[in-house]
């Protein structure tokens, strides 16, 4: 068996010699010496007692696991005994016999002869979790297991041995620790003492049920050790990506021209040119795909094979379906939407010309919240082929702030007007950082409508596949949260290093392996300068000023907190997860107890305390007048003179905007970035 480091001399003693140096440890009792041992080593009273006090929440977990991970004949009828058993020490066997299906053996162990061995699915069970039907059967069972140990040139580690004419039948229990048998009336006990035995004697886990040794370490007693590599799981959710790529990966038809173009319904191309609202009969389930799959006719189905990443336990395709609003949405859905409103609006309503439209877009105050989302001038071309040539980031922002940008030239009755309006209240929606549940029902409306007018406004258009996906976003949303967060907007911004890198590398042989080597130098850069990956403040120019220097003090003097410093840190701008704030911006404070409508503040400075760790903004506070639904704006006006000195964790949503003076009417707005739901 493995050395205790412990045994005392130079050289450390085996557990062998370390049982014969301390001979109380044979006595039947003796465990309790190792017990308390383990109790010195890890005084914290929940982690000496996890795995009786956490088990039986483990053991519907584990039920549902390993129906779905058992597929041999012999665990196939332990999991029948599973399901007809009352008794908790019954379960607590059966589930622990099959415990390595579940992290089953899967490295390979090399002998001095320097063959490889690996051991199988019986072996793992075996040593996990031994049995012999009758007490005679004991002593030659443990002999056996030490010729093959030895043969391997392995020890024997510690092992938990069940007596009995079954598994689930046990008679008798014991510990087996070298030549000693320890004997108990539960299971459970046993495991609790060997994996005890096994930290306090500093042995190994054997090599056949490693896995199952380390999850009952992990996730019950959660122990971390510096002996060894770690084997760390994952676990698959969501495929992200666009269409083409999902499509590919998964099995399904590669292209917007099949006869089933969407992954989530089986609605034929014809009707998705034309339809406004799901039905829900044709929705895929577990069970008509499975069908499908064995019909293998791409044309009758949509799906060309079975998804290759239905093979790993924790992930359905048919249950973890997402969609990127990214390439559906803002280079979709809004480019053709745009394209098709814009070229009314110009040259069938003539509301404003193509020179008028391109004046606002260039003197449009997009202030220091969409700066870098710039929208760039539209030509003549663009509108003919019903195709705006933006990127995502200045599509949004054209799609956030064309109302207020053109919305003042538009009667409010104009029917393409109302698409436009219909669509950014959906992306408004897409976007939110958070999901509201009742929002849902609300936002699958909206949808339909909006391809309802699509449809009567332009009656020479078909809605096309992106336009269909819309329809599921809903569903998806209630499944797995925010679309925000599984687009592909940030991932695509990382194209930018590699381009700049690529462009400034002399040598084009193997450009993607000198990128890659770039990429991996300043991770190691990162890795090794220690610093976090993401901190959690960064600031810019940071300023010692007293609090009666700043302008306007006696205004705003009785907001201060009384424990403020006098002399504090005004930050010129101040970045939280990623996103800057800075005088000028605007944030949302809080909702009107009687309107409803957000309360805004506008920055006046910001400044950090260290005593708290916090960020705290001074604002003048606004007075929210409407919501001007033809401008997709909130009207504000000054004339409050409210300040409050908020701390950031206290704002109702973390996103800044802007506030903005009217084309025309030289009022003032504030259009919010999303939805507050």
């Amino acid at each position: 068996m493995a050395e205790n480091p412990k045994g005392g001399g130079d050289k450390p003693l085996s557990v062998t010699d370390y049982f014969s140096q301390w001979e109380v440890l044979t006595l039947p009792q003796g465990y309790t010496l190792l017990d308390r041992d383990f109790k010195k080593k890890y005084p914290d009273k929940d982690l000496y007692m996890a795995l009786l006090l956490e088990w039986e929440r483990f053991i519907p977990l584990l039920k549902q696991l390993l129906k779905a991970e058992v597929k041999d004949s012999y665990g196939k009828t332990q999991l029948k005994e599973l399901d007809d058993a009352n008794s908790t020490a019954v379960i607590t066997a059966v589930i622990l016999h099959l415990l390595p299906h579940l992290v089953p053996p899967r490295q390979q162990q090399r002998l001095d002869s320097g063959e490889k061995i690996k051991a199988n699915l019986s072996e793992a069970r075996d040593a996990f979790v031994f049995h012999v039907t009758m007490p005679g059967d004991i002593n030659p069972a443990i002999q056996r297991r030490r010729t093959v140990a030895s043969k391997l040139k392995r020890r024997v580690q510690p092992f938990v041995l069940l007596v009995g004419p079954a598994v689930e039948h046990y008679e008798a229990c014991y510990l087996i620790i070298d030549e000693v048998k320890y004997q108990f009336n539960n299971v459970l006990k046993a495991f609790d003492q060997c994996f005890k035995a096994i930290q306090v004697l500093n042995t190994e886990y054997s090599y056949e049920a490693r896995g199952a040794w380390l999850f009952i370490q992990q996730a019950l007693y959660r122990i971390s050790t510096s002996s060894g590599e770690k084997q760390i799981y994952f676990s698959l959710c969501l495929l992200l990506g666009d269409n083409l790529g999902i499509h590919s990966i998964c099995g399904l038809s590669e292209g917007f021209n099949a006869n089933y173009p969407c992954r989530m319904c089986k609605h034929h191309r014809n009707e998705i040119a034309s339809i406004t609202a799901l039905d829900t009969n044709k929705l895929r389930t577990m069970q008509n795909y499975a069908a499908n799959v064995l019909l293998q006719d791409l044309t009758m189905t949509g799906i060309k094979e079975k998804c290759v990443w239905d093979a790993i336990r924790s992930f359905s395709f048919i249950q973890s379906i997402s969609f990127d609003i990214m390439h559906d949405l803002l280079e979709g859905v809004c480019g053709y939407d745009l394209g098709l409103i814009l070229f009314d609006l110009i040259y069938y309503k003539k509301y404003f010309s193509l020179e008028t439209l391109n004046n606002r877009i260039i003197y449009f105050d997009y202030g220091p919240v969409e700066l870098s989302n710039a929208v760039p001038q539209i030509k003549k071309e663009h509108l003919t082929t019903g195709k705006l040539k933006f990127s995502a980031s200045e599509m949004l922002c054209f799609i956030r702030y064309f109302g207020l940008m053109l919305g003042d030239l538009v009667p409010e009755d104009a029917e393409s007007w109302h698409l436009y309006l219909k669509l950014k209240s959906i992306v408004d929606i897409v976007t939110t950082p958070y999901v509201n549940l009742r929002s849902l029902s609300y936002l699958s409306t909206l949808i339909s409508e909006h391809h309802e007018i699509y449809l009567i406004v332009f009656p020479q258009a078909t809605l096309k596949p992106k336009h269909h996906y819309m329809l599921h976003y809903p569903e998806v949303m209630r499944r797995v949260g925010p679309l925000w967060f599984i687009c592909c907007l940030r991932w695509e911004a990382k194209h930018r290093p590699f381009k700049q890198a690529a462009h400034a590398t002399n040598s084009c042989r193997n450009l993607p392996l000198t990128l890659a080597i770039k990429h991996q130098l300043n991770l190691c850069a990162r890795f090794l300068s220690g610093k976090p990956l993401g901190e959690k403040y960064s600031f810019g120019v940071q300023e010692e000023v007293s609090t009666k220097d700043i302008k306007n003090y006696q205004l705003f003097r009785n907001v201060l907190p009384k424990n403020l410093n006098e002399i504090i840190k005004i930050s010129s701008w101040i970045r939280i997860s990623g996103t800057i704030y800075k005088e000028g911006m605007c944030v949302a404070v809080t909702f009107h107890k009687d309107t409803g409508y957000p309360v805004f503040g506008r920055i006046n400075f910001v400044t950090y305390c260290e005593k708290s760790d916090a960020v705290y903004f001074l604002l003048y506070m606004f007075e929210t007048v409407d919501f001007v639904e033809h401008l997709c704006s909130y009207e504000v006006i000054e004339g409050s003179s409210e300040w409050k000195f908020i701390k950031f964790d206290d704002l109702i949503v973390p996103t800044p905007s802007h506030c903005r003076v009217g084309a025309r009417s030289f009022s003032n707005y504030i259009t919010f970035r999303h939805a507050f739901v």
